[in-house]
């Protein structure tokens, strides 16, 4: 949350009370946080953070 606070009108310098708001954060996912600490290797091409191939299903009989 951002606190409440005074701000001032820049046009005529009155001040302007502003309320509380919540605010948006960034939370990296877990294959990026693996990128940036080097437990993963960044890919010759594409996309950096996308997922591991899935490993072949076997057929059942």
């Amino acid at each position: 949350m951002r606190p409440a606070r005074t701000a001032r009108n820049p046009q005529t310098g009155e001040p302007v009370e502003i309320a509380e708001r919540r605010v948006v954060k960034f939370r990296p996912g877990a294959r990026f946080q693996d990128l940036v600490a080097g437990r993963r290797a960044m890919p010759e091409s594409g996309n950096c953070i996308q997922k591991d191939p899935k490993t072949p299903k076997v057929a059942r009989p």
